[in-house]
């Protein structure tokens, strides 16, 4: 018998964030796995009808790795347009809502959040709660979405070229300044934010 190879961890998928519709016939999930040549994990939504077994690929930009069902829709957070790729690129802690209908067709965006949103659920139909983490970059766009476009595209440059300019820099003036899993954490909150 021969020993796991380093490359056979390439070969495993992980199945993770199952949830089951309002009905409770419709099983989401996602399925990540291991990309070497990018050294990070993919991922993808899966329903599984729970009537007729069948799975349905709900996305397919190997970046979507969270969603809650909503009405006949699934809503999931990614960032699906060129635009929105380069600007998480840069460091832009900004997060992008999207709407995909159970029954097919294009996902439609519906919201973004000027900061980093590591996990939501819905409290009723109307109402979402978010766990954001924020910092001085995302507190300068916080009020982003109530300026005109040229407006906004003034404040994106702007943070921009601060993360820019302070790329090679950690600051070490609060405590704790450094956290197992997550790094350097200078300047970042933790919240909870209601969203309608």
């Amino acid at each position: 018998m021969n020993g796991i190879e380093l490359k056979t961890f390439l070969e495993y998928k992980y199945i993770s964030n199952l949830r089951l519709n309002k009905e409770k016939n419709l099983l989401g999930f996602v399925i990540s796995e291991a990309n070497l040549e990018d050294n990070n994990y993919t991922s993808n939504i899966y329903t599984y009808d729970l009537k007729t077994k069948e799975t349905r690929k709900m996305t397919s930009t190997f970046s979507e790795s969270s969603f809650e069902f909503y009405e006949n829709s699934i809503i999931f957070s990614g960032n699906r347009s060129k635009k929105e790729k380069e600007l998480s690129e840069k460091g832009l802690p900004i997060s992008n809502f999207y709407r995909l209908r159970l029954d097919g067709g294009e996902s439609q965006k519906i919201f973004s959040i000027p900061f980093s949103v590591l996990k939501y659920e819905f409290l009723d139909e109307d109402n979402l709660i978010l766990l954001g983490k924020t910092n001085e970059y995302s507190k300068s766009l916080l009020n982003i979405n109530k300026l005109k476009s040229e407006d906004k595209d003034k404040a994106i440059k702007e943070v921009e070229e601060k993360i820019q300019e302070e790329k090679d820099l950690e600051r070490f003036d609060e405590i704790p300044f450094w956290s197992n899993g997550s790094g350097f954490n200078y300047g970042n909150t933790f919240s909870l934010y209601k969203y309608n």
